[in-house]
């Protein structure tokens, strides 16, 4: 029988979700280049998820799978759960795939063979394929195209507001020498700290990398996401982040101080808009008018909040008395229109 040559890792951290894991598994299996392996990083809090893991494992390797087992102690979060299986994978290029979401059958020899072809290009991303049941993804492989980007591309206005998704991920092993892998000082931010650094490696060695368009990864979205419930730690991690980078935007000199400034503003805007949407889905809290009033608050209490209101308050105080009065009104009169029609109001104020 012949023996698979491992080109690519494929990095799995799991958190329980057992019956999610499986799937993804299976789309690994599925997969037509044998040419890898898989290494599942787990922190699961409860033991018979752990145990239910590594019988999915076993029958995995039964099956033929290269797939190995590593686990440490619980609950350690998703960077350092993502390091260890970093730090054990022996492939040339090196994938993370989260324990919930999919790929393609034709994805990882797609990587591979892109690789192979572009020695100059260290690292790709994928635009993912966003579903709810299995059933909802399917993959567009006849029509995913593969362009070429320079990392200017990113740097000049998207990293403030945007990531790429680890699942989305694919890059050579010696990038991962050079950027040491996830931030443990994040909790949720380092998927965007991970992308930034290999976004700076690029500009800084004036290389380019790959996007693939939308084909090849399924991202599910489900109500387990801890981001769902943890908004206040994400927000406040991603006002860490733009301070971060906005040091290294400046020792750089990335891009001039009066799209700095816009940039800032964009993160800002981002931010609360992000924050205002998850308050707004956050099905613990009955009223329809308590989370707004959170939002409001916690908007006020934030160094940018504050600024940004004094320059209204300064420039459009109409709109301003406009907003607490429609605020006053929908609480009183119409609570169930109250979120919708402030947040009109609100987002005209941030164009």
């Amino acid at each position: 029988m012949k023996k698979n040559i491992i080109k690519l890792s494929v990095v799995v951290p799991t958190h329980g979700r057992v019956n999610l894991f499986e799937d993804t598994l299976k789309s690994l299996y599925y997969q037509n280049c044998k040419d890898f392996e898989v290494i599942i990083s787990d922190d699961s809090p409860l033991i018979e998820d752990r145990d239910k893991i590594k019988k999915l494992v076993s029958l995995y390797q039964y099956k033929g799978m290269i797939i190995k087992y590593i686990f440490t102690k619980p609950n350690i979060l998703q960077a350092p759960n993502t390091n260890q299986g970093l730090k054990i994978a022996s492939g040339s290029y090196i994938r993370i795939l989260h324990s919930d979401d999919l790929i393609s059958p034709q994805c990882i020899g797609k990587e591979i063979e892109f690789f192979e072809k572009n020695p100059e290009v260290d690292f790709l991303y994928h635009c993912s394929i966003a579903f709810s049941k299995q059933l909802d993804f399917v993959a567009e492989q006849e029509d995913v195209k593969m362009n070429l980007y320079k990392s200017k591309v990113w740097l000049d206005r998207s990293i403030f507001t945007h990531t790429v998704l680890p699942s989305c991920l694919c890059f050579r092993s010696s990038l991962l020498s050079q950027v040491k892998g996830m931030d443990e000082s994040y909790k949720f931010l380092c998927d965007w700290q991970l992308f930034f650094d290999f976004v700076m490696d690029s500009y800084k060695k004036d290389k380019s990398f790959c996007c693939f368009n939308a084909g090849y990864v399924g991202w599910r979205m489900h109500e387990e996401s801890v981001s769902s419930t943890l908004f206040i730690e994400h927000f406040l991690e991603h006002e860490r982040f733009i301070r971060n980078i906005i040091e290294i935007y400046k020792q750089e000199k990335i891009v001039s101080k009066r799209k700095l400034k816009q940039n800032i503003y964009d993160a800002t805007k981002y931010r609360y808009s992000r924050l205002l949407n998850d308050l707004k889905k956050y099905k613990k809290n009955n009223s329809k008018f308590i989370p707004y009033l959170h939002y409001l608050s916690f908007l006020l209490s934030r160094k940018y909040g504050i600024v940004h209101c004094l320059v209204k308050l300064v420039f459009i105080p109409s709109q301003i008395i406009l907003i607490l009065f429609h605020f006053i009104y929908q609480v009183i009169f119409e609570p169930k229109n109250c979120i919708e029609k402030i947040e009109k109001k609100l987002a005209f104020l941030w164009k």
